[in-house]
């Protein structure tokens, strides 16, 4: 899920596009969240946001991959792998260091912490996440370093064109 379903873009889109070319993940099924019900994304089923359908895969998918904040009504079950992508290099305030909205903060919180995996394009952005959301000593997950998945292309001169 890109942006809570408002676009096929970001570091899901750039993951789903890569795997869709590598042979390991040819036995695998796509979906995708849109807001827009008549958005038709190649090669992945698309489901409305808040549907019916929505709530099934959510509860059915082996691998959730989102680039944004999870919902209360989001619980990842044990068998299920949460790879967090966010969005940004945090060059504003965020989580509990803003505190405008702490119900917020604190469901980001959460969401960082149903992670297993999270991606960060650099140190610098997980000490910010970890510091504004409070994660020292409580999250378990696996931290990726090595740049977001969007960026690689520059970084693949067969791709640069």
């Amino acid at each position: 899920m890109s942006f809570h379903g408002r676009s096929f873009s970001d570091n899901p889109r750039a993951l789903y596009q890569e795997m869709k070319q590598q042979d390991r993940f040819s036995d695998f099924s796509y979906v995708w969240v849109v807001r827009d019900a008549s958005m038709r994304i190649e090669g992945a089923k698309t489901v409305k946001f808040g549907s019916l359908a929505f709530f099934y895969y959510l509860a059915k998918s082996r691998y959730w991959i989102f680039n944004c904040k999870t919902y209360p009504f989001m619980i990842r079950k044990k068998d299920q792998v949460y790879l967090q992508t966010w969005h940004g290099t945090p060059l504003k305030t965020l989580g509990f260091d803003f505190m405008e909205d702490a119900y917020v903060a604190a469901n980001q919180k959460r969401g960082f912490l149903l992670s297993d995996v999270l991606v960060m394009p650099n140190a610098y952005t997980w000490e910010k996440i970890r510091a504004a959301y409070q994660l020292d000593q409580l999250f378990q997950g696996q931290v990726l370093f090595g740049g977001y998945p969007r960026n690689a292309v520059f970084f693949q001169a067969e791709r640069r064109e």
